[in-house]
């Protein structure tokens, strides 16, 4: 049961570091590229600057709720678990 919760932990960990990565990437990328991105989205998506804006932004704001509540409140929890059946098992 243990080495299952660590392998679910470690699974949730990645998830994790790669979802942040990609945050931090569009992040930036929206940041440096601001209208680099929007025009491109305007001509592919038939969109308006100000849609597009609102759009990126809670894009922006829902992945990061994502990233932290959906992958590493569940590790941070399965860390905290598996400890403390090491701790039994000693």
């Amino acid at each position: 049961m243990l080495e299952k919760i660590i392998l679910i932990r470690n699974i949730f960990y990645k998830c994790f570091l790669i979802s942040f990565v990609y945050f931090i990437f569009v992040s930036l990328f929206y940041m440096f590229n601001k209208e680099w991105a929007a025009n491109l989205s305007v001509h592919l998506y038939n969109l308006n600057k100000e849609n597009f804006y609102l759009f990126i932004i809670y894009f922006i704001g829902w992945m990061k709720m994502f990233t932290f509540y959906v992958f590493l409140v569940p590790a941070l929890a399965l860390h905290w678990t598996a400890n403390v059946l090491k701790k039994e098992q000693k």
